[in-house]
């Protein structure tokens, strides 16, 4: 994994990571297919970056034509095999990759994934021409429909969205009816929570009033600190601790 601001060679230390399995003497393609190897990133132009740069690198090892002394001396120090094995082994390689292209296992992050689904797509009883949604506030607004609905004829769902929204109006200090805008918006915050750190929330194991003595004894606090600020403090700190 390489993790590094703009810039700073991301590319170049992948391409050379890469070529450093390629031209490795263990690896051997009748034993290790090329599409065993996976490099990922997250842009369609890095991808093509990429490849272009172990292609352009390869070319230069096969040909022997480096830029400069320096970047000669730093592929074959990071490699650590002979010059003559490195050449010739390039070659063989840039056959393969013009033979066998599509094993040349460069990809986004999402490209990898669908693949990934497509080929496990009937082992989860999924169809294999599966389309991916990325319009997913549709499908929320949806469910909060839905949800609203079933109130009406659901005591249980009743009862969810009622304690709902007395937590919703009093934790997020809303004073609108009926708040749906915010909801729905308060839904899709959670959404992207839970897709971004992949699993579930976890439930609170005391009761909705106890989270609203914890918010007041907050204020109480919020309130005492009001009238002990420090000389010298950033006045739109205050401002921000005095509008809560």
């Amino acid at each position: 994994v390489v993790e590094a601001s703009a810039g700073s060679g991301k590319t170049y230390a992948l391409a050379r990571r890469y070529l450093q399995l390629l031209i490795n003497p263990a690896f051997k393609f009748e034993q290790i297919p090329l599409r065993n190897i996976l490099a990922i990133t997250f842009t369609n132009k890095a991808t093509v970056e990429m490849k272009e740069r172990i292609l352009e690198l390869l070319k230069r090892i096969a040909f022997d034509q480096f830029k400069n002394k320096e970047q000669e001396e730093d592929i074959y120090k990071s490699l650590g095999v002979d010059k003559n094995f490195a050449k010739e082994k390039a070659r063989i390689i840039m056959d393969e990759l013009i033979r066998h292209y599509s094993f040349f296992q460069v990809q986004t992050i999402d490209s990898f994934i669908n693949a990934l689904l497509l080929g496990c797509a009937l082992r989860i009883d999924r169809s294999a021409s599966f389309t991916i949604k990325r319009d997913y506030i549709q499908y929320l607004d949806y469910c909060l429909n839905l949800v609203i609905e079933q109130a009406s004829s659901n005591e249980k769902v009743m009862e969810f969205l009622e304690d709902f929204l007395q937590h919703y109006l009093f934790v997020e200090n809303r004073n609108r009816w009926f708040p749906r805008e915010d909801i729905l918006s308060l839904m899709q915050s959670l959404f992207r929570l839970s897709n971004k750190y992949g699993g579930l929330f976890q439930e609170y194991e005391g009761e909705g009033k106890d989270v609203i003595k914890r918010k007041i004894a907050l204020f109480e606090q919020i309130k005492e600190l009001t009238g002990s600020f420090p000389d010298g403090m950033n006045k739109n700190a205050q401002n921000s601790i005095i509008k809560l």
